[in-house]
């Protein structure tokens, strides 16, 4: 047996160096404004019932979303899961016990026009502009538009390879495999490319 204070101990020195920085600091995160408030000193075994709903009526009171509130128990989850997978007395969290605030109503996302996409762009000094034109042509994320180097690009065949993300200065893989694909490169960016590397970025 263990309290949730002692697992989290636990936990992020076995299975945090196992995830992605992100996730890693997600987790903290969440962790420690979240879950060791309400939970520190209950057992893992006492996980259930009324007691999960406390983290959320803690998160509630502080006026945070449901999306965050997800996120908090989504951790408590994976935790008492982990806990179970190495034979600790855990419960497990019920899903279908918890009461959630509902969910808010749809904003419709505010999107640049082609042409305020273009003026950002035509603005940005390099290789700002560059990394714009690439989220802005192609649809991709910013650190995957930032993780780009000259290997992943194929200017002859105006192809760009996505293959890896930037997370904060490391290099990691993209999300998912469906994230690892060709994007053919529109003319406008290609020749955008062949501009910075005459410029002597290639160096």
């Amino acid at each position: 047996t263990a309290t949730v204070s002692e697992f989290a101990g636990t936990f992020e020195q076995q299975i945090l160096p196992t995830m992605k920085p992100s996730a890693r600091e997600s987790y903290r995160s969440a962790y420690r404004c979240y879950l060791e408030p309400v939970l520190a000193d209950y057992r893992l075994d006492e996980i259930r019932g009324p007691v999960p709903q406390q983290v959320v009526s803690f998160m509630l009171d502080r006026g945070l979303a449901r999306k965050t509130i997800l996120n908090a128990l989504t951790t408590l989850a994976s935790m008492l899961t982990a806990a179970r997978d190495w034979e600790y007395m855990a419960s497990k969290l019920d899903w279908e016990k918890l009461r959630l605030p509902p969910k808010p109503a749809k904003r419709e996302e505010r999107y640049f026009t082609p042409e305020e996409a273009q003026a950002i762009i035509d603005a940005a000094p390099e290789p700002w502009n560059v990394c714009f034109a690439f989220m802005a042509y192609l649809g991709i994320r910013c650190g995957e538009a930032v993780g780009i180097g000259w290997q992943h690009l194929d200017l002859e065949r105006g192809v760009l390879m996505v293959r890896q993300s930037n997370w904060r200065g490391i290099l990691l893989d993209v999300k998912s495999q469906e994230n690892r694909q060709n994007l053919p490169l529109p003319a406008e960016l290609v020749r955008l490319l062949y501009a910075y590397w005459h410029a002597g970025a290639a160096s």
